[in-house]
């Protein structure tokens, strides 16, 4: 083979990978995710509470996700694993400011 023809097949294989890439964003959907400027967040969330002495009256000021105005599922599950401990849970709406 001369560079002509490594040229050529060079040119073509290009072709074929972005003619893949441009497929599969169009069909998977990918596209309208970043047009739309939407992004996916994953949160871990780690409280672990230690002392030498009893507490009382403690109060926790947890964040929990929310999606489409609604509190993620997150939030239902903590509330129910307080109650196992026999205390008191409660999911409040706080201000938020706009950045």
């Amino acid at each position: 083979m001369n560079k002509k023809h490594i040229g050529i097949i060079a040119v073509i294989s290009i072709l074929i990978v972005c003619t893949a890439s441009i497929g599969y964003i169009a069909y998977s959907g990918v596209w309208r995710d970043w047009i739309a400027g939407e992004r996916e967040s994953s949160y871990i969330y780690w409280v672990q509470i230690s002392s030498t002495r009893e507490l009382y009256n403690v109060t926790l000021y947890i964040p929990f996700p929310m999606k489409d105005g609604e509190v993620t599922s997150l939030a239902n599950e903590m509330t129910n694993k307080f109650s196992e401990k026999n205390w008191t849970a409660e999911i409040i709406d706080t201000e938020t400011e706009k950045c």
